[in-house]
């Protein structure tokens, strides 16, 4: 009977209740990281060439603003905000020049 039971009572040696090991922390982008990457990216995008668009951080929130030729610009913009790690939520409120 005993060495009936040993290979259940090794298996659950075996396992690790989630609750008994501590996570891995989550990594963390603060915003000046945020805005260098979004930074970049327009900057170094040919299709946003001719634009001017500011780019604001807080807490995660990209706000985009400014002016830009053309929709497609702006567009452009929008996903380049959320190509970059740490975004929250991008506002965008980049207006068409006249």
């Amino acid at each position: 009977m005993i060495l009936l039971s040993m290979p259940f009572i090794a298996g659950c040696q075996d396992r690790i209740h989630e609750t008994w090991v501590e996570k891995p922390a989550a990594p963390v982008y603060d915003d000046p990281i945020i805005f260098a990457r979004i930074n970049g990216s327009i900057q170094d995008d040919p299709v946003l060439e001719g634009s001017d668009i500011n780019i604001e951080v807080n807490d995660g929130i990209v706000l985009l603003s400014g002016e830009v030729n053309n929709p497609a610009q702006a567009d452009q913009a929008v996903m380049h905000s959320w190509r970059a790690d740490g975004v929250k939520d991008v506002d965008n409120q980049i207006t068409l020049k006249q």
